[in-house]
């Protein structure tokens, strides 16, 4: 009699795990389709981790391209959207705030202004350099179709953590 709650042995399969290479260079061996392949290309490595791009960035998927636009207008303003709600929401508690005398008000309001001035006024920032990145360079478990906010949060880290892509990122500025 066969016993059905048996598992049966594990199949022997040979992996193949070293990182196919060509020129020196590794191989894209990802998550995305096998006939994008020849289209991605290996830029560098961090921390042990293999980074790729398309070979033509007119190549670049829908949501990457969107989050690069984001992420450009971000840089053109010099100025994040949270931040920036982060200012509209100071500027009105300053305002409705009954507790306040008017001349106080107006200090506050001042004070508000010329941060946001500083801010708009900074012409150079490695985070968001740095978020651009995210959106032209994927390893090999991202999905290079798609753009996951929270993943390349983590693939932000992860270089900083690493101190290893610093030269790599001035020729992306």
């Amino acid at each position: 009699m066969r016993n059905w709650f048996r598992s049966k042995p594990p199949v022997h399969q040979v992996v193949d795990e070293s990182p196919k290479v060509k020129n020196g260079k590794p191989i894209y061996q990802g998550v995305a389709p096998k006939e994008r392949w020849d289209q991605i290309e290996y830029v560098f490595t961090s921390g042990g981790v293999n980074y790729f791009k398309f070979v033509s960035e007119v190549n670049i998927p829908f949501q990457r391209a969107i989050a690069a636009r984001d992420i450009l207008t971000e840089e053109l303003w010099q100025i994040n959207p949270d931040q920036l709600q982060a200012w509209v929401k100071g500027l009105i508690n300053v305002i409705t705030d009954d507790k306040k005398k008017g001349d106080k008000k107006i200090f506050e309001i001042g004070v508000l202004a010329h941060r946001l001035k500083e801010q708009i006024d900074m012409s150079f920032s490695l985070t968001r350099t740095m978020k651009l990145a995210t959106v032209l360079y994927f390893d090999e478990h991202e999905n290079p179709l798609d753009y996951q906010y929270p993943y390349n949060a983590e693939k932000m880290k992860h270089w900083m953590k690493h101190n290893d892509v610093s030269s790599f990122l001035h020729r992306v500025s």
